[in-house]
């Protein structure tokens, strides 16, 4: 089955609860980060992981046509060497939005 298939079937919310972990690569930069299901699902609704990797951007090169989403499965020899990405806190910009009116 193809890969991108597959991903369409599964959402943030089955892979935090299998127990896999998310990996997205800029195939451009050649980065590769790793983050826990839980941890994206704090600030991003429960999608698809197809639809997943149109959230993310390279920080590198800035770009997000590059990115690659794949689902991991850990087993024993990760834990304890395998590098994630946690999320630390949410930050939250506030952006005025003017609008023009009359004195």
């Amino acid at each position: 089955m193809n890969e991108s298939k597959k991903l369409s079937r599964w959402s943030l919310t089955n892979a935090a609860e299998a127990g896999q972990v998310i990996v997205v690569t800029c195939h451009h930069c050649r980065i590769t980060h790793r983050y826990l299901p839980q941890d994206l699902l704090q600030f991003r609704d429960d999608v698809s992981l197809d639809r997943l990797s149109r959230h993310f951007r390279c920080e590198r090169c800035g770009n997000g046509r590059y990115i690659v989403l794949k689902v991991h499965d850990p087993f024993g020899a990760d834990f304890g060497n395998l590098p994630i990405r946690r999320l630390e806190k949410v930050q939250i910009k506030k952006v005025p939005v003017w609008k023009d009116g009359v004195l």
